[in-house]
């Protein structure tokens, strides 16, 4: 039985079995009821096994063009992401020096920070690197089943720094510059753009990992007010940390293990 020379109508069809959210088929009324039959069924099947198929017509019938021509693109259901901000989020503001600790007033000695011996923090007026209570053990919050990022304004300036940060995240990825995103860990995005970063990069999730994220399912965390509210009307949560210290807008002592809540919308600190 020959094919008709064009299709009369494409019909999308939704699967909710497996990872696939979609698969199209180009479909000729004029098949014969067994032909409709037997792509049909493929085509399920093929959704359940996670693949998004694409049938058209062809010179050997449905099924074998499908074979000659199928698209198989594996995208599976992300679950969820945390994308922490560096500066004042994961981190504390900084030593001047190993020898200065006495001389830092009482409130910026912060309580349950770690400190990581001569590494180096370049960000505001540069000094000796301290974790924060939160990014010394982003495992010990809600966030400890998820997928995990960062997106700094600033550059995570020492290859040091950055190596401390992304083992902290369990991420073994490169950095990349907001510039060209290739990877979950993002340094060099402004404040007030870090939803577009965050956009950027679900899409490289997506297309290079094959994981697909709801923006409902994506939390971001950050000390500065303005990059939360960035975030207002994305469909993805952002939340603001470093809330019971304070260094003028900026967090003084960095994120704590309570502040990192898998909640909806987007919420500032009170005080």
């Amino acid at each position: 039985e020959s094919m008709p020379a064009e299709p009369d109508s494409a019909e999308g069809m939704d699967f909710a079995a497996g990872s696939v959210r979609q698969a199209t088929v180009e479909v000729s009324t004029r098949w014969s009821p067994k032909r409709v039959v037997a792509t049909t069924l493929f085509v399920a099947l093929s959704a359940i096994a996670g693949r998004e198929v694409f049938v058209a017509r062809g010179q050997h019938g449905p099924i074998a063009d499908v074979e000659a021509k199928q698209q198989l693109r594996l995208v599976n259901p992300g679950g969820c992401l945390c994308l922490f901000d560096v500066d004042r989020t994961l981190t504390a503001k900084q030593l001047p020096s190993l020898a200065s600790v006495a001389k830092v007033s009482p409130q910026a000695r912060c309580r349950n920070v770690a400190p990581q011996g001569a590494v180096v923090d370049t960000a505001f007026e540069g000094g000796l690197l301290r974790l924060s209570e939160l990014g010394h053990n982003p495992f010990g919050t809600a966030c400890a089943p998820c997928h995990k990022g960062v997106i700094s304004a600033g550059q995570v300036g020492t290859p040091a720094e950055r190596g401390i940060v992304a083992t902290k995240l369990g991420a073994k990825e490169l950095w990349s510059p907001a510039s060209n995103i290739v990877s979950p860990l993002v340094f060099g995005c402004g404040d007030g753009a870090k939803y577009l970063c965050a956009k950027r990069i679900l899409e490289w999730y997506r297309h290079v990992r094959k994981l697909d994220f709801l923006p409902t399912d994506v939390y971001f965390f950050d000390d500065l007010a303005t990059n939360i509210k960035s975030f207002a009307n994305t469909g993805m949560n952002a939340h603001q940390v470093s809330c019971s210290t304070r260094d003028d807008a900026w967090g003084l002592c960095g994120g704590i293990l309570q502040e990192v809540q898998l909640h909806k919308g987007v919420s500032f600190c009170t005080r």
